[in-house]
């Protein structure tokens, strides 16, 4: 008996067939035109209908030639299938239309083309996120330095993601794909922890494996690691365990660096308070070696609910509150206060140095953090220290002042000497020798009045003890002379008291000079000019005049003169500095030396 359907003529089935279908069904003839399109064209197209006797780009794509790269055109070339995406539908969102063209053949040659259109935008849609989602997770596992492994149980083998690598500092290449390669590297110490991990997974008593161990990396170093798997295909008895490793190694050296600060604290001078950020100031975590300075400890603290003010001494209370009052209100994020006093659980005072850390909050103190050091001993060294520093200028400012006075002495009884060869018969050379060397007593001597006067003997004042020095000087040997002195010593500049004794002596020889042997006419005036400058990070100490100066084929180094012998000894040997001498156009003698010699 035949069958119902022999009896449905085949063109009818093909009919219905491609009326039902979800894809577009248009044939073309060879000039492009729509010789029949199936309901799903018409409804996609319904804007452009009728689409029968319309050229295809016009119908299809609002076109007035046929589109570049059309398949429809190559089947109608090449004879064969061809395939192309294309973008669609008129008046909808951007939509993606897969299109494959059949050509229909007739004795060899190609009269037609069938189009088959089918609407692939969810589909390209779903890939793109599937691509950007592995995209995604690629990224967060290189990020977060994270390796995926698979361990097939049975066979011991683990295979791994190219992440793993990367999280241990091996090549691809080097990585083994084995059971025994990944336990030959994990820290002796760490692993029975694994196998115990492992274990109670395995055995259904924890949800996941997951522990922290120690691997040893390709440069033989060790790095943490959090491993964290899970059994897969369970229902065939777990063959599998699948899992993630990330590097931890930063995390755990930071909480081991933690736990060390931590140690230092508790353990170190310096003595840590955090306290409310209200006007209580009440304390709210203290560290342990708080004992080690008050004799509380940390937990006493707590408990008996101090404040800050509680254990400063009375007498400091008042000016350390307005201390931190002014620097809160100021809004300030730190503040060093002067040193005050803390009493002790035994009343014992305690100096200690506060370094106050304030924390805020959306414009709100939340609390404030002082750092205290203990400086009681500190203080007292430096109390003694000042005592011993003041008894020993004191002892140094009487040497000076005796000194200066022994000295004065000599020069008196150098003088009553001069003064009593004078009525004898004595060369006039014995008795200038003698008022030579008194002045230059004197000026060793003023020195070291200079010194007894300040407050620091190395930093002696050159304006007033070369001004007292020159008018010494020309009031012995200016005798009844017509002169004038201009003097220029810098004020701003101070000099070691060593240094002061040797320009004290060269002014005092040259000053000197000047005025026994720079010989002008009786009614002529001596202008005699004398100072101290700075310039170029150098001191220039100068004496200069309008005397008749020397002979042409005079020469300093030469000169059996004790004065200038003096002079140049004194320049060179002790200033460690450049005697300059200069003829014309009026006589000058000059040192120039560093201001930082001793």
């Amino acid at each position: 008996m035949d069958s119902p359907l022999t009896e449905i003529p085949v063109d009818s089935i093909m009919e219905t067939t491609i009326q039902s279908l979800q894809e577009g069904i248009s044939v073309l003839n060879r000039d492009l035109d729509i010789c029949y399109v199936n309901p799903k064209m018409n409804q996609w197209y319904s804007q452009n209908s009728p689409l029968v006797g319309k050229k295809c780009y016009q119908a299809y794509h609002n076109c007035s030639e046929p589109c570049e790269k059309c398949p429809t055109l190559r089947s109608f070339k090449t004879g064969e299938i061809e395939k192309k995406v294309v973008e669609g539908l008129p008046d909808e969102e951007k939509k993606y239309l897969e299109v494959y063209t059949y050509p229909i053949k007739k004795e060899g040659d190609v009269v037609g083309v069938v189009e088959v259109v089918r609407d692939i935008t969810e589909r390209l849609r779903a890939e793109t996120e599937l691509k950007e989602t592995r995209e995604r997770l690629t990224l967060a596992m290189d990020g977060g330095q994270l390796g995926v492994w698979d361990w097939k149980l049975k066979k011991g083998t683990i295979d791994y993601n190219k992440g793993i690598p990367q999280v241990l500092g091996y090549r691809p290449e080097e990585v083994e794909a084995s059971e025994a390669w990944w336990r030959s590297r994990i820290h002796p110490a760490d692993r029975e922890i694994v196998d115990q991990a492992l274990t109670a997974h395995l055995n259904g008593e924890a949800e996941y494996f997951k522990t922290e161990y120690r691997f040893k990396t390709r440069d033989g170093n060790w790095k943490w690691l959090y491993d964290h798997g899970r059994l897969a295909d369970a229902e065939r008895g777990g063959q599998r365990l699948v899992g993630v490793v990330r590097d931890v190694d930063g995390r755990r050296r930071a909480q081991k660096a933690l736990v060390e600060e931590r140690d230092v604290f508790a353990r170190g001078p310096v003595v840590v308070f955090k306290l409310s950020g209200d006007e209580t100031s009440k304390i709210e975590y203290v560290s342990e070696n708080v004992e080690e300075v008050l004799g509380y400890s940390s937990e006493e603290v707590l408990a008996k609910g101090f404040t800050g003010d509680e254990l400063i001494h009375p007498e400091d209370v008042k000016r350390v509150y307005e201390e931190s009052s002014r620097a809160r209100q100021g809004g300030q994020n730190s503040i060093t206060m002067e040193p005050y006093r803390m009493l002790t659980k035994e009343g014992e005072v305690r100096w200690v140095q506060d370094n106050t850390r304030f924390v805020w909050e959306n414009g709100t103190l939340s609390h404030h953090i002082c750092y205290i050091v203990d400086i009681t001993e500190r203080r007292q060294k430096d109390a003694e220290l000042r005592r011993t520093l003041a008894e020993k200028e004191a002892l140094l400012q009487e040497v000076h002042h005796r000194v200066k006075n022994n000295l004065q002495v000599v020069s008196s009884l150098l003088q009553m000497q001069k003064y009593r060869l004078q009525d004898r018969e004595v060369s006039a050379a014995a008795i200038e020798a003698l008022e030579e060397s008194s002045q230059r007593i004197f000026a060793m001597a003023e020195v070291h009045r200079e010194t007894y006067r300040t407050s620091n003997p190395d930093q002696i004042d050159p304006e007033s003890y070369f001004t007292r020095l020159v008018e010494s000087t020309a009031e012995v040997f200016a005798d009844d002379s017509n002169y004038n002195i201009q003097m220029n010593f810098c004020a701003n500049v101070k000099l070691h008291s060593n240094q002061a004794i040797y320009c004290g002596l060269i002014l005092n020889e040259l000053v000197a000079n000047s005025f026994q042997h720079a010989a002008v006419n009786s009614e002529d005036e001596l202008r005699l000019e004398t100072g101290l400058v700075e310039k170029d990070d150098n001191l220039t100490l100068y004496v200069r005049d309008n005397g008749r100066g020397f002979v042409d084929y005079f020469s300093v180094e030469e000169s059996d003169s004790l004065g200038l012998q003096l002079v140049r000894l004194l320049a060179e040997e002790q200033l460690v500095g450049e005697l300059v001498f200069k003829k014309q156009p009026s006589t000058e003698f000059a040192v120039i030396f560093s201001p930082s010699h001793d």
